[in-house]
């Protein structure tokens, strides 16, 4: 009988591990190491591939004995969890474009400039290296539904460089997939500048140059719009894309020694912040900027931190 009631104990203590984990899981933000069994190579961040003056992520101090890639180095498998994957299928084959962030079950939040000229048909998750299949990974492909570009998203203009991706099934969260938090209520109010945040993507390692299969993560700076309003204005290009200045509702990043930045093939990625609860939450999306890491002119983000896009995204992806 005894022995019956302790299988019975360790029956129930594991169905109460299992749920915790389960729960743990599914909450955005999670920055739970990931479990893997092989050691990969390097990888690189960037931004949209039609953007030749686009950025190059780089970031924290990169592992002992492995090569920076434009500042940045491959990312940790946490941060895989919720970016995502941006491709387009052509003759049996995928063209990974842009990148973008799992915001929950159904839904990819990315930029609207990402489609300019493609066309999204896929979108993959819980990927780090998509050069094998032997990573690892745990990664899954979904179809796109729909795509939902910012209704005051207006070419050439870089203001409102949001766009949705609908997928055509829901997700499955695990230790792999995960999404990642938004800046809801009052953590919509909280001051970047100054502050660190990380970017992840799988574009170029430097300007013009082609994109890793690899993810790549680094760290940069939180500036004033102020910054990067002061420098761009400097460009010939400036009225076209900016008319009425660069403001809040852009986020200004970068290095203030240069060398670290978003490239071509990363945009549409993820610009993240970890809170007091130490979760993942978005503070912008890799949208435009000049060269990659070049000093004076840090990277440009569709600030997150603004109301009227919560409430955009709120409405379209969560209603």
């Amino acid at each position: 009988m005894a022995r019956r009631s302790l299988q019975r104990v360790a029956i129930a203590m594991a169905f109460v591990l299992l749920m915790i984990t389960q729960s743990r899981a599914q909450e955005c933000g999670d920055s739970t190491p990931v479990e893997v069994p092989l050691v990969f190579g390097l990888s690189r961040v960037s931004r949209s591939n039609l953007q030749k003056d686009s950025l190059a992520t780089v970031g924290i101090a990169p592992p002992e004995n492995v090569p920076e890639v434009v500042g940045g180095f491959p990312a940790r498998r946490v941060l895989a969890k919720y970016t995502a994957l941006v491709g387009e299928d052509s003759r049996g084959t995928t063209d990974w474009f842009c990148d973008g962030s799992l915001i929950n079950a159904l839904w990819i939040l990315t930029a609207a400039h990402c489609f300019q000229r493609r066309s999204a048909s896929v979108v993959r998750l819980g990927e780090h290296d998509y050069s094998t299949s032997s990573d690892g990974d745990r990664h899954e492909d979904f179809l796109v539904g729909e795509v939902v570009l910012h209704p005051e998203y207006l070419r050439p203009e870089s203001y409102h460089d949001l766009a949705l991706i609908k997928l055509g099934r829901r997700v499955v969260f695990n230790s792999h997939i995960n999404p990642v938090c938004l800046p809801w209520g009052r953590e919509a109010e909280r001051d970047l500048t100054g502050g660190a945040v990380v970017i992840t993507g799988w574009g170029a390692t430097e300007h013009g140059g082609s994109g890793s299969t690899v993810l790549q993560e680094v760290a940069l700076t939180a500036f004033p719009p102020s910054r990067c309003d002061q420098s761009y204005s400097t460009l010939p290009q400036y009225s076209r894309y900016w008319p009425r200045g660069i403001g809040n509702e852009t986020l200004c990043a970068g290095d203030p020694q240069g060398g670290k930045d978003a490239c071509q093939g990363d945009s549409g990625g993820p610009l993240v912040y970890l809170d007091e609860r130490k979760r993942y939450v978005l503070a912008g999306v890799v949208s435009s900027g000049y060269g990659c890491g070049l000093q004076e002119f840090p990277g440009l983000y569709a600030n997150l931190r603004q109301a009227p896009y919560l409430r955009w995204i709120k409405k379209v992806a969560f209603t």
